[in-house]
Order: structure tokens, then C-alpha cells, then sequence
């Protein structure tokens, strides 16, 4: 039980920071696109 809680935790935590990485690329891809 406790290897497979940290395990799903540890998945939780790498999509939630993937979300976030992937938003800022995204919000710096958009900045880029404006500004050219």
C-alpha cells in the first residue's frame, strides 16, 4: 500500500508540474508570436 500511494502521488506531482511547464512554454510562445 504505501509504495503505491507514493507512487500516485509522485504521478499526480509530475502532471501537475508537466501542466504548468507546458503552460508557461506556452504563455512564452505566445509572447514571441506577438511580438513578431
Amino acid at each position: 500500500m504505501a509504495w503505491e500511494e507514493r507512487g500516485s502521488r509522485l504521478n499526480i506531482f509530475r502532471t501537475t508540474n508537466d501542466g504548468r511547464i507546458s503552460e508557461t512554454f506556452m504563455n512564452y510562445d505566445a509572447k514571441d508570436l506577438l511580438r513578431k
